[in-house]
């Protein structure tokens, strides 16, 4: 398997993609971080513009003891996450979910992210690529913007979706479970030492055929505090944690049964002095012939198992639909 790595990936708002070719590196001259979501495997890459994609990404076979979650199995777990809300300080606890699909004969990973590129115009997209692990996604959640000593974050959560031609309104359980991130980020910044914080929102966000409740958070970084640093403190949030974090941590320490690997882990691009780093969702690990998709959702004692459930299913669409479709 040959050590190369590429990464590729677009801003959102923007419909310029870029494929690099990463090169291992360490923490002070990375511009390519990559994290998983227990922040135990971190890696640093310096990253070098190359103008023609690669001809094909290097994939593994499926594991077959990669753990797929049933809808009965998680229907249980929501209802254990919603006991353990009601008995302990716990006030959200997220799920998630994996699941696999075939892939289409012939599959071309770098052309499904051109498509993802074209799809979902507003989102971080991304395709990485390296010694046979390939993930890509198009994930609406910023982790960290960061400009000069400028900084900006995001508190999202709560997922409707078009039903009957139209969105339902936002619930108390969506505005609640949207709002316990808001004040995990507010503490942390504060902790941190970020002065001048501003917020904007709640406020609807797009993403596909979903939408979330977002609200921005503004403020100014001290010195001696490097975006990296910022990072790693706000991650995980309770957007793919919960709150208090150490408790939802546990939870899903104990009782998922499934690894996220990267999903809900980040990755941060730096660029001109800037840093951006978004949650890694909506997203896939790609194999030979299969991928594993994963999502999930944000458990508070308001919660319905089967609403629930079908939160899953429409995130888990957001891929799904676009492999059927290939």
């Amino acid at each position: 398997m040959s050590n190369a790595a590429f990464f590729a990936c677009k801003q959102p708002h923007t419909d310029v993609s870029n494929i690099y070719q990463c090169h291992p590196s360490d923490e002070a001259n990375a511009d390519l971080i990559w994290g998983d979501y227990e922040a135990k495997d971190i890696r640093f890459y310096k990253r070098e513009r190359i103008k023609t994609r690669p001809e094909a990404c290097q994939t593994l076979p499926l594991n077959n003891q990669t753990v797929v979650v049933e809808k009965e199995d998680y229907l249980s777990l929501v209802e254990r996450a919603r006991k353990t809300i009601e008995e302990t300080q716990a006030k959200k606890i997220v799920l998630s979910r994996t699941q696999v699909v075939d892939l289409p004969n012939g599959f071309d990973t770098f052309g499904f992210y051109e498509r993802l590129c074209k799809a979902f115009p507003t989102a971080f997209v991304y395709l990485f690529n390296a010694e046979g692990v390939c993930w890509m996604g198009a994930t609406p959640e910023l982790l960290l913007h960061q400009n000069g000593q400028h900084i900006k974050t995001m508190s999202l959560a709560g997922t409707r979706w078009i039903n009957d031609g139209k969105h339902a309104e936002w619930t108390e359980k969506e505005r609640e479970e949207q709002a316990w991130v808001t004040t995990f980020l507010r503490e942390e910044l504060r902790g941190l030492g970020v002065v001048n914080i501003e917020e904007v929102g709640p406020k609807t966000l797009q993403a596909g055929h979903l939408q979330h409740l977002c609200t921005e958070l503004n403020g100014h970084l001290p010195l001696g505090v490097t975006p990296r640093q910022a990072a790693a403190q706000l991650h995980p949030t309770p957007a793919v944690c919960g709150y208090p974090r150490h408790v939802a941590r546990e939870f899903i320490h104990k009782h998922e049964a499934h690894d996220r690997s990267f999903y809900a882990g980040y990755m941060g691009v730096k660029e001109e002095g800037n840093a951006h780093f978004f949650v890694n969702l909506r997203c896939m690990q790609v194999f030979d012939k299969q991928a594993v998709l994963f999502a999930g959702g944000g458990i508070t004692a308001d919660s319905n198992a089967e609403t629930e459930w079908e939160e899953t299913e429409q995130k888990l669409d957001v891929l799904r639909q676009l492999i059927q479709n290939t």
